[in-house]
């Protein structure tokens, strides 16, 4: 067993005297034990440490042998796809607890049966201070997302409107759009713009070629072909004039873009090729309002601008904890989208600690080490999110106060439980798929 010795002496000026007998400390939770188990766990070097989740894989067998203790830390669980046999006995039983040294309900998210083998057992087991003690799922959940609608702060627009010309869509043509408001998967009703915190906003502009022949970009300059213009929230850009242009706010063109990945400018558009250019703007005036590029006169003749989708943002003053949320989770889709995953994860991570029992934040945590391949910490990111549902512990919401929550909200929180039911399944079994091929 591990001890550190620390010797204590007294100040003689407070105490009278010098005392520098040692007392001994206890630093030693368990030894530490990560990623894939199969065989046998035996008893002997208990106690065990889960420091990241566990997995038993497909087609493999743990056995844990009886008086083993098992000891989680926070977040982590025991995620078993093949078989276990985790039999004590009476004298001498299994113990799933937590690792904190002032264990409390929840600590580590407990023993997940995903698929697991008919033949698994446990016998004479205790599950201490887990989220949830044993949770079996041996068929792939049904995924039934109940959407709820952020028409709160949109405008009733049409779809398709025109900015500088009419329909219809042919030959050599763009359009722009803005969606910057309550972020995806940002807490409902609450906006990704807030002063103090994230006062930027993206305006995308694709150009298409519709036409049947290529266009020649080579001698043109089409991040001078767009200005962007604010409109009054419920209007219609084709026939109100403008409330504000650059001269009230900035702006700045940023990048080329392809499928998110940033390109060089093309020489040349294909038929039906259609390319990104992305425009940062900053300084605009709060409130709802609809926010669009117009064609200026450096674009070419033939050359048309279309408005589609809403195109509108929400820029408000910070009032809650979910406010300063969602500009964060503004941030890091901006990230996530240009593919700077370790940005993006830094930015989830602020998330978590403003609150760090955040569906928002282990939500985008579980997305984002998905994309990274990181098996173990989307895994123990997905049950996270389920643990904090099940256990109505995101402080940030209440679902069963009706008068502190909204019927939305709560639809929104069921989402991202069923989101990371699902999804964690799939995981797990295409996992270990992978893995018998």
């Amino acid at each position: 067993m591990k001890h550190i010795t620390v010797l204590l002496a007294s100040l003689s000026i407070l105490a009278g005297c010098t005392d520098t007998n040692p007392i001994v400390v206890d630093t030693f939770r368990g030894n530490p034990i990560s990623g894939n188990l199969t065989g046998t766990l035996p008893a002997s070097g208990s106690p065990y440490l889960a420091t990241s989740a566990l997995t038993v894989p497909r087609d493999e067998t743990l056995v844990i042998e009886a008086g083993t203790e098992l000891r989680f830390e926070p977040g982590v669980a025991l995620v078993v796809s093949g078989r276990i046999n985790a039999n004590g006995n009476e004298a001498a039983p299994i113990t799933f607890t937590s690792g904190s040294r002032n264990p409390v309900r929840g600590d580590w998210d407990g023993v997940w049966l995903e698929s697991a083998d008919a033949g698994s057992s446990f016998e004479f087991c205790r599950f201490l201070f887990g989220a949830i003690k044993c949770h079996a799922q041996t068929t792939e959940p049904p995924w039934q997302p109940r959407f709820y609608s952020s028409g709160s702060w949109s405008s009733p627009l049409p779809r398709m409107d025109f900015v500088s010309d009419p329909d219809p869509i042919t030959g050599f043509w763009g359009y722009s759009n803005c969606l910057e408001g309550e972020p995806p998967r940002g807490y409902p009703y609450h906006s990704g713009m807030v002063a103090g915190v994230n006062d930027t906003c993206l305006l995308i502009v694709i150009i298409k070629n519709s036409s049947t022949t290529p266009v020649s970009l080579g001698s043109y300059t089409p991040e001078n072909w767009f200005i962007p213009v604010v409109y009054y929230s419920y209007t219609d850009a084709q026939h109100d004039r403008v409330w504000k242009d650059t001269t009230d706010f900035n702006f700045r063109f940023d990048r080329w873009a392809y499928n998110g990945e940033t390109i060089p400018k093309p020489t040349s558009l294909s038929q039906n090729q259609e390319v990104e250019l992305d425009y940062y703007l900053w300084g605009l005036p709060k409130g709802n309002a609809v926010l669009h590029a117009k064609k200026t006169s450096s674009a070419p003749s033939g050359f048309t601008v279309k408005k589609i989708g809403v195109g509108q943002y929400w820029y408000s003053e910070p009032k809650e904890v979910k406010d300063t949320i969602n500009a964060y989770v503004s941030i890091l889709l901006r990230a996530y989208h240009r593919k700077q995953l370790t940005v993006a994860k830094q930015w989830a991570d602020s998330v978590l600690a403003k609150e760090d029992s955040s569906l928002a934040g282990w939500d985008w945590k579980a997305t984002i080490y998905g994309r990274q391949k990181d098996v173990t910490n989307a895994l123990a990111s997905y049950n996270r999110i389920i643990s904090i549902y099940e256990n109505n512990h995101d402080p940030l919401l209440d679902y069963e106060d009706t008068l502190k929550t909204t019927e939305d909200e709560r639809y929104w929180a069921l989402d991202r439980y069923n989101n990371a039911i699902y999804w964690r399944w799939r995981l797990v079994n295409n996992v270990t798929n992978q893995a018998r091929e």
